[in-house]
């Protein structure tokens, strides 16, 4: 007589499911992390610049924001030399007139500003301006946020 328990059979039964999933679930993920790597560009402007900007807490005296005619026409190194003042460029590719605001706010907080230069350049400025649907419409500004420290400023970022 061949004794058969049904919860051993269940239990390994549903153990080899639940293993199944998880690996699944693993190589789903280990495939996403490879993509991820491979498709999506890490924007090293942004990434330097913040990390730049924490390392020179409090020593700012002047900043200047705006789209990519401000991040490639000024030179902060010439100005410092110039006035003898600290210039720091925050300026990001596509820097829309929103994204500007919460920079100023939190270098302003961070340092006893002097003054700020602004970009005011209209099409990136307001260009698609609610106009969700439409993916070239919203801005690139989330990648100026994934490099900010945790702070209430990148919280309020986030949430507007």
């Amino acid at each position: 007589m061949i004794r058969h328990n049904l919860f051993t059979s269940n239990f390994k039964r549903n153990l080899k499911r639940l293993l199944g999933i998880i690996a699944a679930g693993i190589l789903f993920l280990s495939v996403c992390r490879i993509l991820n790597f491979l498709y999506v560009e890490d924007d090293e402007r942004a990434r330097i610049m913040w990390h730049n900007f924490y390392e020179q807490d409090g020593n700012i005296d002047y900043i200047c924001v705006g789209s990519s005619h401000v991040f490639n026409g000024v030179v902060p190194e010439i100005l410092d030399q110039k006035t003898g003042e600290n210039y720091y460029n925050m300026a990001t590719t596509g820097q829309r007139l929103r994204e500007s605001y919460f920079i100023i706010k939190e270098a302003s907080h961070r340092n006893q500003l002097k003054g700020v230069y602004l970009d005011l350049y209209f099409l990136i400025s307001m260009e698609g301006m609610g106009d969700y649907d439409n993916f070239a419409a919203i801005s690139g500004g989330w990648e100026n946020l994934d490099y900010r420290k945790v702070s209430l400023d990148r919280l309020e970022t986030f949430f507007n």
